[in-house]
């Protein structure tokens, strides 16, 4: 019984040797983060990638403005330093199962840099006397007054707008005189036609059954380039 167990002994410790010398061994990463006069900064977050950019460890500078990374496998990494209101920084590291020297990274001041953007229009509801341009409303009890018998039909009482009609079942719109390509027709805000249409009257328009539009919106002047991408004259919306 005694010869058993001192053989169970053995066998635990020949186990707990393997496992030593066949672990990876790891290494820990020390360092500093400073910004360019030397003094540390606490609260920086540093990450530790591998190949690919993948994260692999990361960990936040105390009050001295050290950092600690743990049980890396010895290769090749990426170490980057970030801090709110200071480029990024990042060095290369090569950790190995010997304790590797302290990193020491450096953050400097970002360059300051603002945009505005300037337009037309807010962007925001506005009533239709504020808005700078003609705008005319086409909704349910328009269409209910006016007999249509295709879609453009439904325009011809509008100010600025002329329908151009040379069949029962054909027919364009003109905004202050322009048509073709010089007018943007959307239907939910997706273009019904682009600018390599032909210049003259086209049809299409006409193609979309009257009885499945809501409301029709005619945007005339210079502002409606600026709320509807593109067009030279006016714009006819549906939705």
């Amino acid at each position: 019984m005694k010869f058993a167990h001192s053989r169970f002994l053995l066998l635990v410790c020949i186990l707990l040797v393997s496992v030593a010398v066949f672990a990876e061994p790891t290494a820990t990463l020390r360092g500093r983060v400073v910004d360019e006069s030397g003094a540390v900064l606490v609260g920086a977050s540093v990450t530790l990638f591998g190949a690919g950019g993948n994260p692999l460890a990361a960990a936040t500078t105390d009050g001295e403005g050290r950092f600690v990374l743990s049980g890396v496998a010895p290769g090749r990494y990426e170490l980057v330093a970030r801090q709110p209101g200071l480029e990024s920084t990042s060095a290369a590291v090569d950790a190995t199962a010997t304790e590797p020297a302290e990193f020491v990274l450096t953050l400097r001041v970002g360059a300051l840099s603002s945009s505005v953007t300037v337009t037309a229009s807010r962007g925001l509801p506005e009533d239709a006397v504020s808005v700078p341009n003609g705008t005319s409303v086409v909704g349910p009890e328009q269409k209910q007054t006016r007999p249509a018998l295709i879609l453009p039909q439904l325009l011809r009482e509008e100010p600025g707008v002329q329908v151009q009609q040379t069949t029962s079942h054909q027919g364009a719109i003109l905004i202050r005189g322009l048509t073709g390509q010089q007018v943007l027709h959307l239907i939910d805000g997706v273009r019904y036609n682009n600018s390599t249409f032909r210049p003259g009257p086209n049809q299409y328009l006409a193609t979309v059954d009257p009885s499945f539009v809501e409301r029709l919106e005619v945007s005339r002047g210079p502002n409606s380039i600026m709320l509807w991408l593109g067009s030279t004259s006016g714009t006819a919306r549906l939705r």
